[in-house]
């Protein structure tokens, strides 16, 4: 079967596919991400916390106090950040990410261009088929 000849609904169709497939790989990962956490939580006996909503119970001198405290902690970061005991540890962890990042880098690369691909096929699949359909009924005069 010749691309130009293809209908739309032929086209749409395969792009469903392709999110289709799209989509079941997301799903399998979300749902292997929470069975890993579930087991990871039931192995260290971790339970749900409450959640507290600490804005709406807290007075506004409180609210100062803890935003005087963050601004605090700020400043003794930075501080921290432009000693030389600082820059020694930022270096240090800097460098092993690098070390580490370069090692996975084509593994990244070579993982998310198989993800991407059926996607880039069918895109060219698209615009190519565009293009020529575009040509036959140009020069079929509609």
């Amino acid at each position: 079967m010749n691309l130009a000849r293809w209908s739309p609904r032929t086209v749409l169709w395969l792009w469903t596919g392709v999110l289709a497939c799209y989509a079941v790989v997301i799903t399998i990962g979300v749902l292997k991400i929470q069975k890993e956490r579930r087991a990871f939580a039931q192995a260290i006996d971790l339970g749900v916390a409450a959640v507290q909503d600490t804005d709406s119970s807290l007075s506004p001198a409180q609210l100062a106090r803890r935003d005087s405290l963050v601004d605090s902690l700020r400043q003794l970061g930075q501080a921290f950040i432009e000693s030389p005991e600082g820059q020694a540890m930022v270096t240090g962890v800097l460098g092993g990410l690098t070390e580490t990042s370069r090692e996975a880098t084509g593994s990244i690369v070579i993982a998310f261009a198989l993800f991407l691909s059926p996607a880039l096929i069918m895109l060219l699949l698209t615009l190519s088929w565009w293009r020529r359909r575009r040509a036959i009924l140009q020069s079929a005069g509609a």
